[in-house]
């Protein structure tokens, strides 16, 4: 990810939002890019970080 800093929004951004972010070097998320990010980074970080956001594994059995 090449920003320096990053936005999460669950509603989505507005073309202005797009515009001031992509000018000011900043990262938009939508909630679906924020939880692939954190269902692919979580085990990596450091135990300290992952206790901000304490999250369990659970497993469904499909049919």
């Amino acid at each position: 990810m090449d920003a320096s800093s990053i936005f999460v929004s669950t509603g989505g951004y507005t073309t202005s939002a797009r515009s001031v972010a992509q000018q000011n070097g900043v990262k938009l998320l939508d909630l679906g890019e924020f939880t692939q990010l954190v269902y692919t980074w979580y085990e990596k970080v450091p135990i300290e970080a992952q206790q901000l956001i304490p999250l369990q594994k659970i497993y469904v059995q499909l049919n």
